[in-house]
């Protein structure tokens, strides 16, 4: 697999895969050679780490060793053959950075044991990356690009072992050698990120840059004069960038700027000063929300309709989701700085929401904001605010304007009504977020609103829709009024929910009688958790309405018309479940029903096969008779029906 040694056989491999077998990537038959050949090395490795490792460890230093006189052939001037060698080893260290890559969870696992290996094995790498910045070698060429790219990536593949690092230093042994190897990545890091340097190295520069920032908690990151230089900067860096890679840029510096919070003993003085220059933060990326709005014919004149706005809203709603977002499991202390460093944006928010509700791009990140929202500080945000912008999206889209979104080209209208949904679903799911008069109101535009736009076909709506509904009862139970003696106190949320139980199991009852396997399968294991948790099949609204002999015979249905075949023993462990509440009313009342109604039999079929069906109320031996019925059941039918005649064909030797 290396060049340098194979560069025969190599070259000998085909160039590309036959057309038909050729993958997604149109990757090469060498490139899937040494692939295959890596995943071969790590599975040794996992048996032999040391081993494998005290191989690759020559052949690393070997190639560096090579790979440092570049800048002298540089100079000098390559020939021919120097310039074919330069290029195997150029190939060759990015398959040795990989596997370093793919092996680090040994240096994780075995820290102790491994460390001064690890950490020689890092400084080198950190090593070459100076070297390849210093003679900017990454834009000499796509392969040295890749190379580079590779580097950074390998390089990041050692986050996890920084964390350990850093964590066995709190004691005050090792501190400033950790802040020297951090000061050396980050120093070679930054001056990666700029526009003008090949793709693969600026994507690869950030990456690394986000999760070091994330995942290694350094309190002293502000301090490291590249990082430093990089935050003050930031907005003039990440301005040409991709969104994508600004989301990740911006979330690097808000998670810095928190770190040094989650210290218990952070000083008063220290923590005022975070907050300060983390509302400034903030402020800088909001403000664009301000400045957009006081352009003079912005709403008058539809200025907030042009491409250049919308993409500028986009932008800005898709830099603070990922900031939130990137808060969800940190202190609540770094949850109150963050939202208030963003609270007065909200009502800003919430106008724009009123603006751009026929622009479903803009409105879907606008919602995926919310959501961040819910999802990462919903203590923050309180009950109020929750009441208030819930009120809001239900107002505005619902009737004909929530018809419209869903019927916008290119499924963007799809977008942004399943990103409602999920900021329902997680409002519903978490507790003190949902008041008195806010889960009727969810739970009616759920039914009222967004079912009756559904339809077999809208997958993308359904799944997360009949979540919510599902949700709903698992985490609001007692407001269903599932039995009619609901207790005086929750006796007025109960009657705004009157009848919604029915209509949400007549729901899951008209999914069960669709082609939508997954679907079916979903609801029937709500159904099944529903009546775990809540013993859903023995409520009055289960049993007394009728509802359980009309999914009974549902379920019983779609097993003789074999469309579900591969849900065939969870359907009859839910028949079982259902008939178990009773099974004097399942084999007295409901079978002899079922039979009779049953088409494709004869009077005397119908009576010899439910003679024989057994009144075993154990669960195996009744699947067991429910699997015999239908495959009696289909026998029957099937014979009944007339045989296709065979065509006569010629005797081929016959003339």
């Amino acid at each position: 697999m290396l060049w340098m040694e194979n560069s025969q056989q190599l070259t000998n491999l085909d160039n590309l895969r036959e057309k038909e077998n050729e993958d997604d990537e149109g990757e090469t038959e060498v490139e899937s050679f040494i692939k295959r050949s890596q995943s071969l090395i790590i599975k040794i490795a996992e048996l032999f780490p040391d081993k494998v490792l005290n191989n690759l460890f020559p052949l690393f230093f070997q190639y560096m060793d090579k790979f440092l006189k570049v800048d002298q052939l540089i100079k000098s001037g390559f020939s021919q053959e120097e310039s074919k060698q330069m290029g195997y080893v150029f190939k060759d260290f990015m398959t040795i950075f990989e596997l370093f890559g793919m092996m680090t969870e040994h240096f994780v696992y075995d820290f102790e044991g491994r460390f001064d290996v690890a950490k020689n094995l890092f400084t080198n790498l950190l090593n070459v990356g100076t070297y390849i910045q210093n003679f900017g070698l990454f834009g000499m060429g796509p392969e040295l690009a890749s190379l580079t790219g590779s580097l950074l990536s390998t390089l990041h593949s050692f986050n996890q072992w920084l964390v350990i690092y850093n964590s066995r230093t709190k004691d005050g042994s090792g501190i400033e050698e950790f802040g020297a190897i951090l000061n050396q990545e980050l120093t070679l890091v930054v001056p990666f990120i700029k526009r003008e340097h090949p793709q693969i190295v600026y994507t690869s520069a950030c990456h690394l840059l986000h999760s070091i920032s994330t995942t290694v908690n350094y309190p002293n990151l502000l301090q490291i004069p590249a990082f430093g230089g990089f935050v003050h900067s930031v907005s003039l860096i990440s301005s040409t960038f991709p969104v994508s890679i600004q989301c990740e840029l911006y979330t690097s510096v808000s998670f810095a700027l928190l770190v040094p919070v989650q210290n218990r003993n952070i000083s008063a003085l220290l923590l005022a000063n975070i907050r300060t220059q983390y509302t400034e933060f903030m402020k800088s990326i909001t403000k664009g929300l301000t400045e957009i709005q006081q352009i003079q014919g912005f709403v008058d004149n539809k200025i907030f309709a042009s491409e250049e706005v919308s993409h500028k809203v986009i932008r800005i709603f898709d830099i603070l989701s990922s900031i939130v977002m990137s808060e969800k499991s940190e202190s609540q202390q770094s949850k109150l700085i963050l939202y208030n460093a963003i609270n007065d944006i909200f009502p800003m928010s919430l106008s724009l929401f009123r603006l751009y509700i026929l622009f479903p791009k803009v409105l879907s990140s606008i919602l995926q904001f919310f959501l961040a929202l819910f999802e990462a500080i919903p203590s923050q945000l309180g009950v109020q605010f929750t009441q208030q912008t819930i009120g809001t999206f239900l107002e505005l889209l619902a009737g004909d304007q929530l018809a419209n979104v869903v019927r916008m080209k290119d499924k963007t209208g799809i977008t942004v009504v399943n990103n409602l949904i999920q900021i329902l679903t997680h409002i519903i799911q978490t507790p003190g977020l949902v008041s008195d008069s806010l889960l009727p109101s969810i739970v009616s535009f759920s039914l009222d609103q967004l079912y009756p736009l559904t339809t077999e076909d809208s997958t993308e709506i359904l799944t997360p829709l009949f979540t919510l509904l599902t949700q709903s009862l698992m985490n609001h139970w007692k407001y269903f009024n599932m039995d009619n003696n609901s207790p005086s106190n929750i006796s007025r949320i109960s009657s705004a929910l009157s009848g919604r139980a029915t209509l949400i199991l007549n729901a899951y009852h008209k999914s069960f009688q669709q082609h939508d396997i997954d679907i079916f399968r979903m609801n029937l294991d709500a159904l099944e958790e529903l009546n775990n948790i809540h013993r859903l099949y023995q409520r009055a609204v289960f049993v007394q309405t009728g509802f359980s002999f009309e999914l009974l015979r549902t379920l019983l249905t779609t097993l003789i018309a074999k469309t579900h075949n591969l849900l065939r023993e969870e359907i009859i462990n839910v028949i079982y479940n259902i008939a178990s509440v009773k099974f004097e009313a399942f084999y007295k009342q409901f079978m002899p029903l079922f039979m009779e109604h049953s088409p494709g039999l004869t009077v005397d079929q119908k009576t010899f096969l439910l003679t024989n069906f057994g009144n075993e109320m154990d669960h195996p031996t009744f699947n067991q008779n429910i699997n015999n019925l239908i495959n009696d059941i289909c026998f029957y039918v099937s014979a009944k029906q007339p045989q296709k005649k065979k065509k006569k064909t010629l005797n081929p030797q016959k003339k």
